[in-house]
């Protein structure tokens, strides 16, 4: 598997920054105020014109994951099942435990009281599911996301913990099989309600987006029928689920949504990834794409339950466009800061883990 190894495109971090922007807008135009929970809505502002551009900005996840599906299986080639393991804690765990605190600090300081009229489940924050989101399994045991953007980190670890075994197994050279399965198994899966620990292991309504990011990287590295076999099942399953996807959201929100717009975004993410790993579209190397991607995931983890309280206690005093902008700015500012101390902490981090681990 070795054979024909590249260094990462540089050009993902980009595509993970406007993934976790449009998620970010999708949330502040669109799902805040259109979700409505017993006549609450979690957002009292509404950005009509916005809202109606970020409607599908909820395909960021999506891309992300794709994101995921190629970076994953490229940093588990040639490294141990500790150095998996330790490369993946330390990417996602630090900025994780900052992001959870700060959530858990500002919902239990600015959200609504328990049983008052403005009160909803995505603003509240117990100890209790504080300490077991910090371990990010705790959808596994069926405690709530403290921020409902975290619902998608436990299946990145599900993700690794399936990697690690392949890699410990030594199953990682039968690779193509294995995602050949996870397609069968999402097929087979397709349209079947499916709940509980089952969903979050086998994640069958996004593996093909994972599935599809790894033919990518196997694709750069060694091209063959059998891949684009695998790259078109992966792209076909990710409509299919998209599709399915979208009744919920038009449930959900209760109005209308285009499969047309979903179809033309995910077949824009795969072609451009294609276009990426054949070399035909290059931006250059330039020390502000790292910054860009590495802004990417606190962005991500920060800024919903935020963006809602802040909504909520300014909205009135405050005209909606000028107090997007200064939100926009603080959420600017405090990915910055997550940023800068989570490059501070994952050095010393890695350094334990390694020691508390042995050297291999």
């Amino acid at each position: 598997m070795s054979q024909g190894l590249r260094p990462r495109l540089h050009e993902l971090d980009i595509l993970r920054f406007i993934a976790a922007l449009s998620v970010l807008f999708y949330h502040l135009f669109y799902h805040g105020y259109n979700w409505v929970y017993q006549w609450q809505r979690l957002s009292p502002v509404e950005y009509p014109g916005l809202g109606a551009i970020f409607k599908y900005g909820y395909l960021g996840v999506e891309l992300f994951f794709l994101i995921s599906g190629y970076v994953i299986l490229l940093s588990a080639q040639n490294k141990s099942v500790k150095q998996f393991f330790i490369s993946r804690v330390v990417r996602l765990y630090p900025a994780y435990w900052i992001a959870c605190t700060f959530c858990f600090a500002v919902v239990r300081i600015g959200g609504p009281a328990y049983n008052t009229p403005a009160w909803r489940p995505e603003l509240e924050a117990g100890l209790k599911a504080y300490l077991a989101n910090m371990t990010m399994f705790h959808s596994l045991l069926g405690i709530p996301d403290l921020d409902t953007v975290f619902w998608s980190l436990t299946i990145e670890l599900c993700l690794y913990l399936l990697i690690a075994l392949l890699i410990v197994s030594r199953w990682l050279k039968h690779i193509n099989w294995v995602l050949a399965g996870l397609l069968l198994l999402s097929a087979v899966a397709s349209g079947h309600k499916t709940v509980g620990a089952y969903t979050f292991l086998l994640f069958p309504q996004y593996a093909p987006y994972f599935v599809g990011g790894m033919v990518f990287c196997l694709l750069q590295q060694k091209p063959s029928r059998w891949l684009y076999l695998l790259l078109a099942a992966a792209y076909g399953l990710s409509l299919y689920g998209s599709q399915q996807e979208m009744h919920f959201k038009e449930w959900m929100y209760k109005e209308p949504f285009s499969f047309a717009v979903a179809f033309i975004i995910i077949t824009l993410c795969y072609l451009i990834f294609l276009l990426l790993i054949k070399g035909k579209l290059t931006l250059g190397q330039s020390r502000w794409y790292a910054w860009l991607g590495g802004l990417s995931y606190p962005l991500y983890l920060i800024h919903q339950n935020l963006s809602y309280i802040v909504f909520r206690q300014f909205s009135e005093q405050i005209n909606k466009y000028a107090l997007l902008l200064l939100l926009l700015l603080g959420i600017g500012t405090l990915a910055s800061l997550l940023f800068w101390l989570d490059k501070k902490m994952s050095p010393k981090f890695r350094d334990g883990l390694q020691h508390l681990l042995g050297n291999d």
